[in-house]
C-alpha cells in the first residue's frame, strides 16, 4: 500500500474511534449503572447511591440513561430528581400511566396514586394520568376529588391508551351513586356508550345497565330503560341484575306478567343468589292469586337475606 493510501486508512481509522469512542464509553458506563440498579432492585440497597452515580455519567453519552436514574432517584426517595430525570425521556408519562394501569390491577393503591401523579406531573395533558387519579381517589372512597380527576381528563381530551368512555362511565356513577344529580349521571352515561371504546364488552354492558337505572330513578319513560337494559343484555347474555330490572321496567310498562315473569325468571337462571329476583317473582304470583308459589319465593329470599324486609313482608301479606 502506498504511503497516502497508509495515511488515508490511518485517518479513516482514526476518525472511527473518535466518533465509536464516546459512544463505546457511554455504552460501558451506562451498563455499570444498569448492573447496580438492578442489584439494588433485588435486595443490595447500599447500590443505590452506586448506580445513580454511574447513570449520572452515562446521560452524558446517552439519552436512555435518563429513564434508569429516574428510577435510580425515585427507590431513594428523590423524587424531584427523579421526576427531573425523567423530564429528558420521551413518551415517560405514558410508561407512568402504564405503571398506573398494572398497580389498578394488582390492587396496589399505593403504588396507583404515585404512579398516577408521575404521569400528571410529567404531562398534565396526558388524560390517561387523570383517568387513573380517578381512580386512586376513588379506591380511597375520595369520591368528589375523583370526579373532578375524570372530570380534567375529558376535558384535556387527550386519551392514548384508557379509552374516553370509561372516565364517562365513572362520572356517570359518581353523578348517581353519590351526589343523586341523575339528570348529570344520565348524560355522562349516554357520552360514555356513543363513544363506544371501552376495554371490554362486559363494561359497556354495565354502561347500559346504569343508564338504564338511571334513567328509572329520574322519572324517564319506562320503554327508555327497557331498551338500555335490553342493549346491556345483548352484549352481556349473563346480566342478572340488568334482567332484574328489565322485569320491573317490563312492568311498569304494562308489558304483561308473561314478559316481566321471564325476565324474573331468567335472572334467577343466571344468579341463584339474587334475592330481589325471587322477591319481584312472588309479588307477580301474588297479583295472580298465586298464593302458595309466592309465599314459597318470598321465603327462598329471605333464606338467601335474612334481613330482607320486603320479603318479610310478602310473606306477611299472603298470610290469612
Amino acid at each position: 500500500m502506498s504511503s497516502s493510501g497508509k495515511f488515508l486508512l490511518l485517518l479513516f481509522l482514526g476518525c472511527l474511534v473518535s466518533v465509536r469512542l464516546p459512544l463505546w464509553t457511554g455504552s460501558m458506563i451506562s451498563n455499570v449503572g444498569a448492573v447496580a440498579l438492578n442489584r439494588a432492585n433485588v435486595g443490595r440497597g447500599e447500590l443505590w447511591p452506586v448506580a445513580e452515580a454511574w447513570l449520572q455519567q452515562a446521560t452524558s453519552f446517552s439519552g436512555a440513561a435518563w429513564r434508569e436514574l429516574g428510577f435510580a432517584y425515585a427507590q431513594q426517595g428523590k423524587e424531584t430528581a427523579a421526576l427531573t430525570a425523567w423530564q429528558h425521556v420521551d413518551d415517560m408519562a405514558l410508561e407512568a400511566t402504564h405503571w398506573a394501569a398494572l398497580a389498578h390491577e394488582r390492587g396496589a393503591a399505593g403504588d396507583l396514586q404515585l404512579w398516577a401523579g408521575r404521569a400528571i406531573a410529567l404531562d398534565p395533558t396526558l388524560s390517561d394520568g387523570w383517568h387513573w387519579q380517578g381512580m386512586a381517589y376513588e379506591a380511597a372512597a375520595n369520591y368528589t376529588t375523583a370526579a373532578a380527576a375524570y372530570q380534567e381528563a375529558v376535558e384535556q381530551d387527550s386519551f392514548v391508551v384508557v379509552g374516553a368512555s370509561q372516565p364517562y362511565y365513572q362520572l356517570g356513577l359518581y353523578y348517581q351513586m353519590t351526589s343523586a344529580q341523575l339528570k348529570e349521571a344520565v348524560a355522562a352515561y349516554k357520552t360514555a356508550v356513543s363513544l363506544d371504546d371501552f376495554p371490554s364488552q362486559w363494561q359497556a354492558a354495565n354502561a347500559y345497565y346504569r343508564l338504564g337505572e338511571a334513567l328509572a330513578q329520574s322519572g324517564a319513560a319506562p320503554a327508555d330503560a327497557i331498551a338500555a337494559y335490553e342493549r346491556a343484555i345483548a352484549l352481556n347474555p349473563d346480566h342478572a341484575a340488568a334482567y332484574v330490572l328489565l322485569g320491573m321496567a317490563y312492568d311498569a310498562d304494562s308489558r304483561g306478567d308473561t314478559a316481566v315473569t321471564a325476565a324474573f325468571q331468567k335472572a334467577m337462571s343466571i344468579d341463584p343468589q339474587n334475592p330481589w329476583a325471587y322477591v319481584l317473582l312472588g309479588e307477580i304470583y301474588a297479583r295472580e292469586n298465586r298464593t302458595a308459589e309466592a309465599a314459597a319465593l318470598f321465603h327462598q329470599a329471605l333464606a338467601l337475606d335474612p334481613h330482607f324486609e320486603r320479603a318479610r313482608q310478602g310473606i306477611e301479606a299472603g298470610q290469612p
